[in-house]
C-alpha cells in the first residue's frame, strides 16, 4: 500500500470522525451569546457618567422590562462613564471561561479533527507544494498588499463605527460587514488560480506530470483560502482592543470568525470554478462576484418569494448561515451546508480541470 493511499485513508478516517463530533450532537454550544440588554437602546438619553442606582432610577421611571430590571440590579455598585462598561460588567465572564468553554465544545473537536483529516490527506500529495506556490506568488505581488491594507482599513472603520455605536464589547456588526467584505475580495483573489494557467498554456504541461486533477484543484484552492486566512490575521488587533476595553465575549468572537473562514472556502471554490471555465482573469473576477452576489441575495429573493419555494431559495443563500455564527449559535445545519455546498464546487472544478484534456 502507497504511503499516499495511507494518507487518504487517514484523512478519511480523521475527516469523518470530526464530522461525527461536530453533527452528532446537538443542542445550545457553551460559545453562546449572553442574554443580555441593549444598553445603548435603553439608557442612551440618560447622563453619563451614572452609578447603579441612577440605572435603577431610569429603568423604573421609563418602565423598563423586568428581566432588565434584574439585570441592573446584578451590577456591581460602581461609577460608569459610558454604556460600554456597563455592558462590560452585565457580560463579565473571564478569558479563561471563554475559552474553556470553546476548548471542550464538540463542535470545536469536530472542527479539529476535521482539518487535522483533510490535512492528513493531503500531505503525502502534491497540493501542498502546488499551495505553496500560490501562496508566494501573493506575496511578491503588490496588489495582494494593497488589498490586504484596503481591507484592514475597512474593517477598521466599521470596528471603530461599531464600538461607539453600540458601546459594547461586541463585532457583531463588524463580522456582518466583514462577510461582504469577502464578496468583493474572493473574486479578486481566485480570477487568476486556473484562468492564468489555461492562458499561459501551463495546464497542459501540468497533464504531462503526475499530478492527479484532484491534487491541482486541492493545491489551488488552499492557495488561495490560506491568502484569505493570512487576510484575516490582521483584524485580530481588533480582539485585543476588546480584551484591553472590556470584558469581550472570546466564545462569540471565535465562533464568529469560524463562520467567516467557512464563508470564505465556499466562496473561494465558487470562484476557483469561474476560473477553471475561463482563460481571462477579468471575466472570471467579473463572473465570479455576480455568482458570489446571486448566492447572498437568494435569502432575499426567498424571503420575498414565500411559499415552499421560497424556502428552499432562502436556504441556499450563504448569509443565511452566517448569522447565527455572529451570534455565537454554532449549529450543524450550517456547519454542514457550507463543507457540501464547498465539496460540490470543488467537485465540479474537478470535473472542469479534466475536461481541459480532451480539448
Amino acid at each position: 500500500m502507497s504511503s499516499r493511499t495511507i494518507g487518504y485513508i487517514l484523512g478519511t478516517v480523521l475527516c469523518v470522525a470530526g464530522l461525527v463530533a461536530a453533527l452528532a450532537f446537538e443542542g445550545h454550544p457553551p460559545a453562546a451569546k449572553p442574554s443580555a440588554i441593549d444598553t445603548w437602546r435603553i439608557f442612551r438619553d440618560l447622563e453619563m457618567p451614572a452609578r447603579k442606582h441612577h440605572f435603577v432610577e431610569y429603568a423604573g421611571l421609563h418602565k423598563a422590562p423586568k428581566d432588565v430590571l434584574e439585570l441592573i440590579r446584578k451590577l456591581p455598585d460602581r461609577e460608569y462613564r459610558t454604556l460600554y462598561e456597563v455592558n462590560a460588567a452585565l457580560e463579565a465572564k473571564s478569558v479563561f471561561q471563554s475559552l474553556a468553554a470553546v476548548l471542550t465544545n464538540h463542535f470545536f473537536i469536530g472542527g479539529v479533527l476535521f482539518v487535522a483529516g483533510c490535512v492528513v490527506g493531503l500531505m503525502f500529495t502534491h497540493a501542498p507544494a502546488i499551495a505553496l506556490r500560490e501562496l508566494s506568488s501573493y506575496c511578491v505581488s503588490p496588489i495582494a498588499y494593497v488589498l490586504i491594507a484596503a481591507y484592514v482599513v475597512g474593517v477598521a472603520f466599521v470596528f471603530n463605527a461599531d464600538l461607539q455605536t453600540t458601546g459594547r464589547a461586541q463585532m457583531e456588526e463588524t463580522f456582518y460587514l466583514m462577510t461582504w467584505f469577502a464578496l468583493f475580495l474572493c473574486p479578486v483573489i481566485t480570477m487568476r488560480l486556473l484562468a492564468e494557467e489555461a492562458r499561459a498554456g501551463t495546464m497542459e504541461t501540468m497533464f504531462t506530470v503526475p499530478i492527479t486533477d484532484f491534487e491541482l484543484t486541492a493545491g489551488k484552492f488552499a492557495g488561495g483560502f490560506l491568502f484569505f486566512l493570512i487576510m484575516q490575521a490582521p483584524t485580530l488587533v481588533f480582539v485585543y482592543v476588546l480584551a484591553h476595553r472590556g470584558n469581550a465575549d472570546i466564545g462569540v468572537i471565535i465562533s464568529s470568525y469560524a463562520g467567516l473562514l467557512l464563508l470564505g472556502a465556499l466562496l473561494i471554490s465558487v470562484g476557483l470554478l469561474i476560473s477553471a471555465i475561463t482563460a481571462n482573469q477579468v471575466i472570471a473576477a467579473f463572473v465570479s462576484f455576480v455568482a458570489m452576489f446571486v448566492l447572498f441575495m437568494f435569502t432575499r429573493m426567498g424571503e420575498a418569494l414565500g411559499g415552499w419555494w421560497g424556502s428552499v431559495i432562502s436556504y441556499a443563500g450563504v448569509d443565511r448561515h452566517c448569522s447565527d455564527f455572529m451570534r455565537g449559535m454554532v449549529q450543524s445545519q450550517h456547519v454542514l451546508y457550507y463543507l457540501t455546498v464547498t465539496a460540490f464546487f470543488i467537485f465540479a472544478t474537478v470535473r472542469v480541470v479534466e475536461s481541459h484534456k480532451w480539448r
